[in-house]
């Protein structure tokens, strides 16, 4: 049973819940939007008026259990939303100091009746204050071993994955060597003895298991390098540049130029040794390729630094329309303009390598030549300069 005392300060906030529940939730709303967090991780009026009843029921009976309770559902609700403890603990005090308003404003005179209130607030609010922070506590420590043992499971997939697709391209190859072994013998023994369609198709043949053997491994490689995680080393950018140009020289055409100026010889980018020299000889065979008739290609390679790394890859190729820019970055998509030997896997190769190191890829009009113009951005921290090591290695 109730005293009469404990009733009637029970109906008097009870009778101020609307004008009560008001005046709390703008004050926690100031503060949220002050900071401009997300208004996502601000309560409705209905959790409000939920919290005060507790809030109240709790300070009646001097219980102070159902409101910890409250908090703590709130807690497990609320956090995948961006809900923080010093938003709880906001939501917490911010009761209080809205009580006190209100019992000094029907109390003025009345001190030692509001402190009586004001005392049984005050220890709920502390008890909640405590037991919060070891809730939020145990549940961000129970989260972060359910995200270990999630990274861990995810690690031995895709070992597994790996695994596969090793054992996979093997059992892919195989028989893709029979048959250019038996083409080879056909073609060496019978090569005169059939006519021209019979050599066209023999011809055909090798053709497309070579570039099935060529299209498998792209795949694998491709695979392997969305699974692999990025290897830091210092590496220099006119180094990975020089490398590329050489190997298109050998493979491609030895009258392909590429040019860059002092500012990218000084430049170190850490990064995946193996990963960014895929990136720069895929970009620049491109350049290489896709050429318009009678030209050898060109390239142009420009940087530029502020709150992240540009490298801009121009060339005096044939381009790409805008509408098929995205297009491109899929695996084994082409355009038709120009035939050009390979899988259709290079640009996609090139986006996720640059997406594995943090950062993005584009393709725009050329800036200072008629084709295409590669735009990578990396973050800054990725990148230093050649004299800052320089002169940071001689203090040292």
């Amino acid at each position: 049973m109730k005293d009469i005392k404990t009733e009637k300060i029970e109906s008097f906030l009870k009778s101020q819940k609307p004008e009560f529940i008001r005046k709390w939730k703008a004050k926690v709303d100031e503060v949220i939007f002050s900071n401009k967090n997300d208004t996502d991780t601000v309560l409705e009026e209905g959790e409000f008026s939920e919290l005060f009843d507790v809030y109240i029921e709790d300070m009646i009976k001097k219980e102070f259990h159902r409101s910890n309770l409250f908090l703590v559902d709130l807690i497990q609700q609320k956090i995948k939303r961006g809900f923080l403890l010093s938003t709880l603990e906001l939501i917490n005090a911010s009761f209080m100091s809205t009580a006190r308003e209100l019992f000094r404003s029907v109390y003025p005179d009345a001190f030692d009746k509001r402190m009586e209130y004001l005392e049984r607030l005050s220890q709920m609010i502390l008890n909640n204050e405590v037991m919060l922070a070891q809730h939020y506590e145990d549940y961000i420590s129970e989260l972060t071993h359910q995200l270990r043992e999630k990274a861990e499971i995810l690690k031995r997939r895709n070992d597994s994955l790996v695994e596969f697709i090793d054992v996979a391209t093997h059992q892919l190859q195989t028989p893709l060597w029979s048959i250019l072994g038996f083409v080879s013998k056909l073609q060496r023994k019978y090569y005169e003895s059939i006519d021209d369609y019979g050599r066209h198709c023999l011809n055909r043949i090798s053709a497309n298991v070579s570039d099935m053997h060529q299209l498998i491994e792209d795949v694998t490689t491709m695979l392997i390098i969305d699974q692999e995680g990025v290897t830091r080393k210092n590496l220099y950018f006119y180094d990975l540049i020089e490398q590329s140009i050489h190997r298109i020289h050998e493979e491609i055409d030895k009258k392909f130029s590429c040019t860059y100026g002092e500012a990218e010889r000084k430049i170190i980018i850490n990064g995946d040794p193996q990963h960014l020299k895929t990136l720069f000889y895929q970009l620049l065979k491109n350049a290489a390729q896709y050429t318009v008739d009678n030209f050898h290609g060109e390239a142009k390679i420009t940087s530029a630094m502020n709150d992240e790394f540009h490298i801009y890859i121009e060339d005096n190729g044939i381009g790409i329309e805008k509408r098929y820019r995205e297009l491109v970055f899929k695996p084994m998509e082409r355009l038709k303009e120009k035939e050009v030997s390979g899988s259709g896997m290079g640009l996609s190769f090139a986006r996720i390598i640059v997406r594995g190191h943090g950062g993005e890829m584009y393709l725009e009009n050329g800036k200072t030549m008629q084709g295409l113009c590669v735009h990578i951005v990396l973050p800054v921290d990725l990148v230093s300069h050649i004299d800052k090591k320089e002169k940071q290695a001689s203090k040292e």
